[in-house]
């Protein structure tokens, strides 16, 4: 019997990617304003959670393909589970390099195969996780940066292969990127250097050579405040 969708109970899935030290783990610790600790569960395969410090983190340490399925089923079956409302990955980039890492040592004869196998591997983790009922995905991507026989600069998630990055851009209903700008303050700095600052922000649409992709349907702004609990109050609301 088919089972009708409630507004309310829509699950949002949103992939962020940036350069290193953007900020993407501790993005994280925003989605507090929105969620219990009890009611949050982090993948982490990057060992970055000393940016976390002060944040009630609850989560496992994935060091390989068969920890990061293991926990993907713990999600979806253990009643221990049944009240996590949000699982994030940080990195969904790292959880395949440790997968396309498995698959080449397995010594497949077709140089292409262990890619294939990363594809599908990692497809099938990220659909699981997307489909839990009642349960948001936060997954962070490191950024790829690729020059077009043209000259042009593009980037987009960090992935092996090309198929993976692409299937997150179709797939998930959020893909942003979290860009960073430094900027020279108008007047120098007390010892008489210049004032640099960084400016971090969401970019949501594509442009200037940065992939995004926004299928939540819903209109935001091209670049957003980086605090996840109000970007997923926005969506879930819609508007």
């Amino acid at each position: 019997m088919l089972k009708r969708i409630e507004p309310n109970n829509r699950t949002i899935n949103v992939v962020v990617y940036g350069p290193p030290d953007s900020g993407k783990t501790m993005s994280w610790g925003t989605f507090s304003e929105l969620f219990d600790p009890q009611q949050m569960f982090l993948l982490d395969a990057e060992r970055g959670l000393l940016s976390l410090q002060g944040f009630d983190i609850q989560g496992c340490s994935i060091s390989s393909m068969a920890d990061a399925e293991e926990a993907v089923q713990w999600l979806m079956h253990s009643n221990e589970a049944k009240d996590i409302k949000l699982c994030g990955v940080d990195s969904l980039t790292k959880v395949a390099d440790m997968c396309l890492l498995e698959e080449q040592q397995k010594g497949h004869a077709n140089k292409y195969k262990p890619y294939e196998e990363v594809y599908n591997r990692i497809s099938s983790l990220v659909e699981k996780l997307k489909y839990i009922e009642g349960k948001h995905t936060y997954m962070t991507c490191r950024l790829d940066k690729v020059i077009t026989e043209l000259g042009h600069v593009l980037h987009g998630p960090d992935m092996p292969g090309r198929q993976l990055s692409k299937y997150l851009l179709h797939e998930m209903d959020l893909v942003c990127c979290q860009r960073v700008w430094s900027t020279a303050a108008p007047s120098p700095s007390a010892d008489g250097l210049p004032s640099i600052s960084k400016k971090r922000a969401l970019q949501t649409g594509e442009a200037e050579g940065y992939s995004a992709r926004n299928r939540t349907g819903v209109a935001l702004s091209h670049f957003e405040t980086i605090n996840m609990a109000t970007l997923f109050s926005k969506i879930a609301k819609g508007a």
